[in-house]
C-alpha cells in the first residue's frame, strides 16, 4: 500500500506542483513532478491493476463452481442441462476474456496528471458492480441448470439475472473505457452500452420464453457480441504522455 498517495486504499489523489518562477525554481518544479511521476507509477501501474485482476480471476472460479453445482443437481442429464452448462461456461469464460484482453483490466494504470488520476478514480471504481455482477451471474446461471429440464424461471428471477449481466456489461465497458492500457473509443463503447440495454430487456420477455435454456442462450449470444465489440480495441494502445509503452494481456 502506498502512503499518501491513494484515496482509502482505492485511487489516488493529485496534488499539482506549485507555479514557480526562475531557473531554480522551475528545475525543483520539473524534480517535483518527477517523484509524483514515480509514486504514481508504483501504485497505479503494480498495485491495484494486479490485485483486481487477480480477484477477478476469483470471482470467475466461483461461477464455475457454482455451474458444477448445477450439474450435480441433475438426476438425469438432459440435452437442455447439458446445453445450460456449457454456456454458463461459455459466459465465464467470456467475461475472462472480455477483462482481460479486450478491457485490458489488468493492464499497467499510469497516473501523472489530474485528468489521469480521475480517470484512475473511475476505472477503480468500476470493479464494484463488476464483481457483484459475476457473483449474481454465477448463481442465477447455477439456477438455470438445475431448472433447464424440471421448471422454468419465475420473471423475478429472470430479471435479477439479466440485470446481473447488464450490470456486468456496463461496468466492463466504464473499464474499457477508463483503461490505461487500451481506450475502447466512443463508437464501440455506445455500441457495448446499446448491448447491455438490450440485454436488459430480455428479463421483461422472460414470460414468453419457451424455458431457460433459452434464456441462457440469449444471454451467452449478448456476451459473444460484447466480446467481438471489445476486441478489436486489443489492437490500439492508448497513448501514454511522453512515454511509449507495450501493454501486454495479463490474462492467465
Amino acid at each position: 500500500m502506498c502512503v499518501g498517495s491513494l484515496d482509502v486504499g482505492l485511487g489516488p489523489t493529485f496534488h499539482a506542483p506549485r507555479e514557480t518562477s526562475g531557473a531554480v525554481s522551475s528545475s525543483k518544479q520539473q524534480q517535483t513532478e518527477a517523484n509524483h511521476g514515480s509514486v504514481w507509477k508504483s501504485c497505479g501501474d503494480n498495485g491495484l491493476p494486479e490485485r483486481f485482476g487477480l480477484f477477478t480471476l476469483i470471482l470467475l472460479g466461483e461461477s464455475v463452481v457454482a455451474v458444477m453445482h448445477g450439474m450435480e443437481s441433475q438426476e438425469d442429464w438432459t440435452p437442455a442441462a447439458a446445453t445450460s452448462a456449457f454456456l454458463g461456461m461459455a459466459i465465464a469464460f467470456v467475461i475472462w476474456w472480455w477483462y482481460f484482453d479486450g478491457a485490458a483490466g489488468a493492464a499497467e494504470q499510469p497516473v501523472r496528471t489530474k485528468r489521469e488520476a480521475l480517470r484512475f478514480h473511475i476505472w477503480s471504481y468500476a470493479h464494484f458492480p463488476l464483481y457483484l455482477g459475476i457473483l449474481v451471474v454465477g448463481v442465477g446461471v447455477q439456477r438455470i441448470v438445475t431448472a433447464a429440464s424440471r421448471t422454468t424461471l419465475t420473471i423475478p428471477e429472470a430479471t435479477i439475472l439479466t440485470s446481473a449481466m447488464t450490470l456486468v456489461m456496463l461496468a466492463l465497458t466504464a473499464i474499457g473505457i477508463t483503461s490505461g492500457g487500451r481506450r475502447l473509443n466512443s463508437s464501440r463503447a455506445s455500441i457495448s452500452i446499446a448491448l447491455a440495454m438490450m440485454t436488459a430487456l430480455l428479463g421483461a420477455v422472460a414470460s414468453t420464453l419457451a424455458s431457460p435454456v433459452v434464456l441462457i442462450i440469449l444471454i451467452a449470444a449478448m456476451s459473444v457480441l460484447q466480446l467481438s465489440v471489445a476486441l478489436p480495441n486489443t489492437l490500439s494502445p492508448a497513448p501514454v504522455a511522453g512515454h511509449r509503452r507495450n501493454y501486454t494481456s495479463a490474462a492467465l
